[in-house]
């Protein structure tokens, strides 16, 4: 992954001296809340409740898969889903790797997500089966000629009747979340980066953000 970014050591260091950043990890953050309010509440949705324990159970699993599957610590991951519970446990699994998230927004389509491939450069891309009647599932196998960079699919359920039609992509290409195993998790430095996010426009810009301002910008 390039960029010509301006999260430069001296940046770091001066943000560091003002005491900005916070010399610790988001997935401190959680780890701390899970073990203090195990049974409150977390996320509430149209799937029901799910506590900080039973999250942090998630991310462990989801953590370890993905490092089964390749992700490493500085690897890319791209995100592409709606707001659902799947992207908030995706996004702390790939922290406690110590990968990057790169989110993008489901309403984006082939030509701008193949542009934010290209400079994220992400091995491993998460997506939904269909959203508002569009397959992006779909369009990310298609794009895989254009960005041979991705190594894996992972195919989160859409849950709805479009979906459970029967109609499927390729089985090289898709790893569904159910079926990834268990495997070791490395810890990131703080400094590294830990997000990738874009700008909608002619020429996408990017922000960059590491471990310890992501920590600062998420939590109180």
């Amino acid at each position: 992954m390039f960029f010509e970014t301006t999260l430069t050591r001296e940046r770091i260091a001066a943000m560091d001296t003002a005491n900005a950043w916070p010399n610790d990890h988001l997935i401190d953050r959680f780890t701390e809340h899970a073990e203090t309010r195990p049974d409150s509440p977390l996320v509430i949705d149209r799937q029901g409740t799910m506590t900080w324990n039973e999250a942090k159970i998630k991310v462990d699993r989801l953590a370890r898969g993905l490092v089964e599957i390749g992700v490493r610590q500085n690897d890319v991951v791209q995100i592409q889903l709606p707001n659902q519970r799947e992207f908030l446990l995706l996004v702390l699994a790939i922290e406690r790797i110590g990968a990057v998230v790169n989110p993008i927004a489901p309403i984006f389509r082939t030509n701008e997500v193949a542009v934010m491939s290209q400079l994220a450069r992400p091995t491993v891309v998460v997506t939904i089966d269909t959203f508002r009647g569009f397959a992006l599932a779909d369009m990310h196998v298609a794009l895989r000629e254009q960005a041979p960079w991705v190594q894996t699919i992972i195919r989160v359920p859409t849950g709805d009747a479009e979906a459970s039609s029967g109609r499927s992509t390729s089985p090289d290409t898709i790893l569904w979340l159910a079926r990834v195993r268990r495997c070791m998790t490395k810890r990131s430095i703080s400094c590294d980066p830990a997000s990738t996010t874009y700008a909608r426009s002619s020429s996408p810009r990017g922000l960059q953000a590491n471990q310890r301002a992501s920590c600062t910008r998420r939590t109180p």
